[in-house]
């Protein structure tokens, strides 16, 4: 219930931050004194903990520019697809097995080593031309947003478990599908992650590593 909380030892709540998938709910954590007041840590750190940015369409704006009108994304903060609609493929058919992949794909992504220091936000999907998909996961240079494009590209937003911020996505985008209809392949793109080990790789490569 939202109106009801729950008291652990620091002892506790470090033992917990090492367990693959509690981190992402003890971020939400607030520490207070035993009066209830925030509390700024001693020692080196000495750094009042951060509330979390939360993902909003205006935040997406910002991140995509002139390729937002043309995305597929599924929103963590919101729990909810950005569209019921795509190039008149219909979400509700593909929505429960899609669901739980993107949510497979969030565990999978954040207990890898090179993603311990964020938290997956959203993950996304974007018709081109098909002139510029190139090779299956392959790296695509600054894609720009077709709305007759008969091609996808995939790419994630991130925020810092330090700093509580979402951060900026990378220019290039990584390939999907080559397509002529779109049989749900904007939906099982935002969540291929899971199902594909190569995608799953070059998604960590460019965001964690910039290659």
């Amino acid at each position: 219930m939202d109106n009801k909380f729950y008291k652990i030892s620091q002892t506790d709540f470090d033992a917990l931050m090492k367990i693959p998938g509690t981190q992402s709910i003890l971020t939400h954590a607030d520490i207070v004194d035993v009066h209830g007041n925030p509390v700024i840590e001693d020692g080196e750190k000495k750094v009042r903990r951060k509330r979390k940015e939360i993902l909003t369409c205006d935040k997406m704006r910002e991140l995509f520019g002139a390729n937002y009108s043309g995305l597929i994304y599924f929103n963590f903060d919101t729990k909810r697809w950005n569209k019921t609609k795509y190039q008149d493929d219909d979400l509700q058919r593909h929505n429960i097995s899609c669901v739980e992949e993107v949510y497979d794909w969030k565990r999978e992504l954040e207990q890898e080593e090179s993603f311990k220091d964020y938290e997956l936000v959203a993950t996304v999907t974007m018709a081109i031309a098909g002139k510029h998909f190139t090779s299956w996961s392959d790296v695509v240079k600054k894609p720009k947003y077709d709305e007759t494009g008969a091609s996808s590209v995939g790419t994630i937003v991130r925020r810092s478990r330090k700093t509580g911020k979402i951060l900026r996505v990378p220019a290039n985008w990584v390939c999907l599908f080559a397509c002529s209809r779109w049989p749900g392949a904007m939906w099982r793109g935002a969540s291929y992650g899971s199902r594909d080990a190569k995608y799953h790789q070059a998604m960590l490569d460019l965001h964690c590593r910039g290659k």
